[in-house]
């Protein structure tokens, strides 16, 4: 009797270690889930699921830090859409957010197929800068190759088809660009690309 009293007792404890150990194993994945989302939100911008302005600037000191250490240049963009306050004002700011959604989810496609036509290492990081203005950071990528990635992103947009969204409507974009120079720091870059900022 006491040994059937024991082996119970083992029963019953083995039951519950094994249920607390899928409790833990539960409340882990729950936890890692929850983790990932905190990080997602905050280096990713809410209305276009690109990276932020915050994510965008820590990015940039990364890459001059590693520019530095290589001597290799690093470029960036930035795309303001034309006229975007006149879609919000004529259409409507849901228009306004369809616009912005479709204009990121085609630059990032577009991005993602000009590795070998921009011919560098790193990868282009896209970035909503703010309203309707987003920055390409470009590692090793020289100022040149930086206008053939711009070309191909202009014909890109041109074939945006936004008519279910707000016809007629056909988006531009103007943009400016930075080369990197030696010794520069990364705000005299982003803010000398503002300054550049013209018609793409």
């Amino acid at each position: 009797g006491l040994f059937a009293c024991v082996l119970g007792t083992i029963a019953f404890l083995g039951g519950q270690i094994t249920a607390l150990r899928r409790e833990i194993i539960k409340q882990s994945k729950a936890l890692t889930l929850a983790n990932e989302f905190i990080a997602h939100q905050a280096s990713h911008d809410e209305l276009t699921e690109v990276y932020n302005r915050r994510y965008l600037m820590e990015e940039l000191n990364r890459e001059h830090a590693r520019s530095h250490r290589s001597g290799q240049p690093y470029s960036l963009a930035l795309l303001d859409i034309d006229h975007f306050k006149a879609v919000n004002d004529r259409h409507g700011h849901l228009a306004g957010d369809a616009v912005l959604k479709q204009f990121a989810s085609l630059l990032q496609q577009t991005l993602r197929g000009m590795d070998l036509v921009i011919l560098n290492e790193g990868k282009e990081l896209l970035a909503r800068y703010g309203g309707e203005e987003f920055v390409i950071l470009m590692p090793e990528t020289k100022g040149s190759a930086g206008m053939v990635c711009l070309e191909r992103l202009r014909a890109r947009v041109r074939e945006l088809d936004v008519l279910n969204i707000a016809p007629p409507l056909q988006l531009t974009f103007s943009a400016g660009l930075a080369e990197a120079r030696p010794g520069e720091a990364p705000d005299a870059v982003l803010q000398r690309q503002l300054g550049d900022l013209g018609r793409a």
